[in-house]
């Protein structure tokens, strides 16, 4: 059995796609997943799956059908999470870990799309393979480094948690 977790983009934020995290447990239940948990609200899922979890598009199916709400979904495992935690180029002893983000994506960017992405502001970034390091010297909110911008860019579905959220569902993971 591997861990995995499951990260859901834009459900109950701002009142919009709300999800009760019940419902959602119960659906993952449903499809194979054990050892079903969620932190926070805002979609982190964790659970156990034996030799593949179900696929991304059918745990988008799922949400859509039994909870009416349109989402994407990206994957990742215990041994993907504890890579990226290890491999944040941002993080010092002496540096701001509020100040860092990952933005998970959806698929490995074009290489083109890579050279030529660009942060708009003075925000630092590294993109690496299915995911991007992000710095905001200031507050994220603030940043016109977001995830439609990411998204635009390069071409592909992103979803960002702050580093501390990051670490903990790595951790979580690692249990």
């Amino acid at each position: 059995m591997t861990r995995y977790v499951a990260f859901l983009r834009a459900i109950n934020v701002g009142g919009r796609n709300m999800v009760a995290m019940r419902d959602l447990r119960r659906l993952f239940v449903e499809l194979g997943c054990r050892d079903v948990t969620t932190r926070l609200q805002s979609g982190n899922v964790l659970f156990m799956s034996g030799q593949e979890p179900p696929a991304a598009a059918q745990i988008e199916a799922a949400i859509a059908q039994e909870l009416g709400v349109s989402t994407r979904v990206l994957l990742r495992s215990r041994n993907e999470m504890a890579a990226i935690c290890a491999g944040n180029p941002f993080v010092r002893s002496d540096g701001d870990l509020a100040q860092l983000y990952v933005a998970f994506l959806g698929g490995a960017p074009d290489t083109v799309r890579v050279e030529a992405f660009g942060a708009p502001g003075v925000e630092r970034f590294r993109i690496e393979g299915t995911h991007l390091y992000l710095q905001y010297p200031g507050r994220y909110s603030d940043s016109k480094l977001t995830n439609a911008y990411i998204e635009q860019r390069l071409d592909v579905v992103a979803t960002t948690r702050n580093w501390r959220v990051t670490t903990e569902l790595a951790a979580l993971l690692g249990r």
